[in-house]
């Protein structure tokens, strides 16, 4: 099996299905409409790929590399990896986010999307943009 996050000439494939956008545009119209919505991403990894990806990030040229940091300041210590329901990360490269959720997580997919994109709305500027230091 490969990797769970692949470098497709630059840009980043994640595995998994897909959230529908339908889905997403919702919650964000309900919740953040503050803001201009990002282009965000959101996919259902099984556990196996979703551990596998967790691992992958920490050393992606891709991803943002506060993800460790972000998890101190909100939970006071790091989240065991079979804790964790749901992760969400900033591709640079593609202006974009993704949310990645863990499948078998008992937490609902709504609940862990609308979390996931708190830390997008707090990381993002009225239009949408990420003011966050990369």
């Amino acid at each position: 099996m490969g990797q769970t996050a692949k470098d497709h000439g630059g840009r980043l494939k994640v595995e998994g299905n897909l959230i529908s956008a339908h889905i997403v545009r919702g919650l964000w119209e309900k919740y953040f409409a503050e803001k201009s919505m990002p282009k965000v991403e959101a996919r259902n990894l099984t556990p196996k790929q979703f551990f596998r990806f967790i691992r992958d990030a920490e050393s992606s040229k891709h991803i943002a590399p506060n993800s460790r940091e972000s998890m101190l300041k909100e939970h006071g210590h790091i989240i065991p990896m079979e804790k964790r329901g749901g992760f969400v990360f900033y591709v640079k490269s593609e202006d974009k986010w993704i949310i990645i959720r863990r499948s078998n997580c008992t937490v609902s997919v709504t609940d862990v999307l609308s979390h996931e994109m708190r830390h997008i709305f707090e990381s993002i500027d009225a239009q949408g943009r990420n003011i966050r230091r990369q």
